[in-house]
């Protein structure tokens, strides 16, 4: 008799843990992406993600005004935004990288950011990630970000959790 009662009880356990699983694949992240510099401009931005984002980016980011680039939605638990950042004639490139942790991964979220000379390619996405997000460059929850530059300051952080909130 006992033996039929765990048998019955045992399924549910198991789609439980299923459901827990796959609740923790969806990772909720906000981006918000600011340009307080007098001259400098960021355009021409690309998300490197496997998901889909529920808003757009907005086109450019024009220096001294209140344009933010804002991301939201369920995206890939890791993931390379990219700004051309153009001074004039000259341009770099703002690499943002980030990894949040879901509730079925352990360790903290993370963020980089990255000045490059030149394009991101997209078809090179992977590559990139693993060659940017790299121990040394992290930061976490609580961390500033101040990449070493001397013609570029960059701050922000990422919040913790699944459903995380990145500024720059």
């Amino acid at each position: 008799m006992s033996v039929v009662k765990y048998n019955s009880i045992l399924p549910i356990i198991i789609i439980n843990e299923f459901k827990r699983i796959f609740k923790g694949l969806n990772v909720g992240l906000e981006i918000s992406v600011s340009n307080k510099h007098s001259i400098l401009k960021l355009c021409q931005p690309e998300l490197f993600t496997g998901s889909s984002i529920d808003k757009q980016i907005c086109s450019n980011v024009d220096p001294s005004e209140e344009d933010q680039a804002k991301i939201s939605g369920l995206l890939a638990t890791r993931g390379i935004l990219s700004f051309k950042v153009q001074d004039g004639e000259y341009f770099h490139y703002l690499v943002i990288t980030w990894v949040v942790k879901t509730g079925m991964m352990r360790g903290r979220n993370s963020v980089t950011v990255s000045i490059q000379d030149k394009k991101p390619e997209r078809n090179n996405s992977q590559e990139l990630f693993n060659r940017l997000h790299v121990k040394e460059n992290k930061k976490y929850p609580g961390d500033a970000i101040n990449p070493r530059n001397d013609y570029y300051c960059v701050y922000g952080g990422i919040t913790d959790g699944s459903n995380a909130k990145l500024e720059i």
